[in-house]
């Protein structure tokens, strides 16, 4: 009767001991491998499916024809500024060409120079320093204004342009604005857009 009590007793033991062993491993594995988390105050971490540097050849666009909205006049308190033969129109943070008597919006070249930032711009912290976002536009400062910069990626923006593009690449759908790819993530603050990538 003592032994087959001690058998019992120990045969729970080892039950136990089993059981602990498997839920352990499968709490060990319940976490994704590789998974790692971006923000805006980090840097040089990469999201899952980051295309990185990408050849237009790779990108495929939703829509055939791109949004443009052509404009006859803008207002008098427009500015101009000029950078590598182009010549740019400014107002309320948005830039235009000339094309044939209309002004066409356009993203301005990065290194283009500013004096100040448009108003409603946003300040995005990224690895320790302060850049500045407005209407899919980064900056950064420059001398005594600023300049106009190719994000980074692993930067978070709360919204895009309204002539963004929708563009897939190797069956991944992610949002395209002045050659810059965007995935879209959710952040304590709701929904947002992190740079993934370039268009080359």
């Amino acid at each position: 009767m003592k032994t087959s009590y001690r058998n019992v007793l120990i045969l729970s033991f080892l039950l136990l001991a089993l059981l602990g062993h498997l839920q352990a491993q499968q709490r060990g594995s319940s976490q994704p491998a590789g998974k790692q988390q971006t923000n805006n105050t980090g840097g040089n971490q990469k999201s899952p499916n980051t295309p990185g540097k990408v050849s237009r050849e790779q990108v495929t666009y939703k829509k055939s024809t791109s949004k443009v909205t052509a404009v006859r006049n803008l207002p008098t308190q427009s500015n101009q500024v000029s950078y590598k033969n182009t010549t740019y129109r400014v107002y309320n943070g948005r830039y235009y060409t000339n094309s044939g008597g209309k002004y066409i919006p356009v993203a301005p070249a990065v290194g283009l120079q500013i004096n100040a930032l448009p108003l409603g711009y946003i300040n995005i912290l990224f690895g320790n320093r302060n850049y500045y976002y407005y209407d899919g536009i980064f900056y950064g400062s420059y001398n005594n204004g600023y300049q106009v910069i190719s994000p980074e990626v692993g930067m978070i923006v709360e919204a895009l342009p309204a002539d963004y593009e929708k563009v897939e690449i190797n069956g991944i759908v992610y949002y395209e604005y002045n050659n810059v790819l965007y995935q879209k993530v959710n952040t304590p603050n709701g929904k947002g857009y992190e740079v993934v990538g370039t268009i080359e």
